[in-house]
């Protein structure tokens, strides 16, 4: 932009002189006090939400500044749930129950069978966490592509087989057709497979005993919890389902969980 131009003033002799005279005569006025300005507040910086972009060759993972943490949910008066050698807590008024398996013994303890699914209710009978203590899950099918969102991670603080955090990521899936949805997941991964969460399908298991690939990972009726619809939830939603006490009671299961 071009700055402004003020015409110059051109003064003839006796006019000069006069504007001199008054010049040197005329006394400033008291300018008063100058008004105080506002301290500047810096707005908070977001990250606007991910494109679901046409497929590229690279992976895709965008990286996001910390989500400040809302105060710890008191954990002292939880029950503990164990089973195959690993336990968490829950609040009391949550349950542990076995999903229903439609090719399972009916007559097989679910305790006795590390592939047992078991659902994380709340108090209203809402699944919020599935916890396997062993699977044997892949991505055969999964033939859409992804692009990530880093929303949260801390590392777990139980020592296990292999070094895991808890993650919570934000993605967008894209189908082959071009359809799209956007989810929240929150889980319990191996550390070394974070970086490998590109735009290809992903498994999300930790490893806390040898030859032990356990699943815990939220499900869709968090977001739903919230208001929020469980196939299209914004990069933003997603940070307010961080702050939710819904969502730290969900992390605070998820960190605690230990081999028994």
């Amino acid at each position: 932009m071009n700055p402004r131009k003020t015409p110059a003033l051109y003064l003839g002799g006796a006019a000069a002189a006069m504007f001199l005279l008054a010049a040197c005569n005329t006394t400033p006025a008291d300018p008063g006090p100058s008004p105080t300005s506002a301290p500047a507040t810096a707005s908070p910086t977001t990250s606007a939400p991910p494109s679901s972009a046409s497929p590229s060759t690279e992976p895709t993972q965008t990286q996001t500044s910390p989500t400040p943490q809302p105060s710890e949910t008191q954990t002292s008066q939880w029950q503990e749930f164990s089973t195959q050698g690993l336990s968490f807590k829950h609040p009391k008024d949550w349950s542990v129950v076995p999903d229903d398996c439609e090719h399972c013994d009916p007559d097989e303890d679910p305790m006795d069978n590390p592939f047992t699914e078991w659902k994380v209710k709340n108090e209203k009978g809402r699944t919020l966490i599935e916890f396997k203590a062993n699977s044997a899950e892949d991505t055969d099918g999964d033939m859409d592509t992804y692009q990530r969102t880093k929303i949260e991670q801390e590392a777990l603080p139980a020592k296990l087989s292999k070094p895991a955090s808890l993650y919570a990521e934000h993605y967008v899936s894209t189908e082959s057709d071009g359809d799209t949805e956007e989810k929240f997941l929150v889980m319990l991964i191996n550390d070394e497979m974070i970086a490998e969460r590109g735009q290809q399908p992903a498994l999300s298991y930790f490893s806390p005993k040898k030859d032990l690939y356990s699943v815990m990972e939220s499900t869709g009726d968090l977001p739903e919890l919230l208001g929020f619809d469980e196939d299209h939830v914004t990069v933003d939603q997603a940070r307010q389902i961080v702050q939710s006490p819904e969502y730290q009671t969900v992390r605070q299961i998820m960190l605690s969980l230990r081999p028994a």
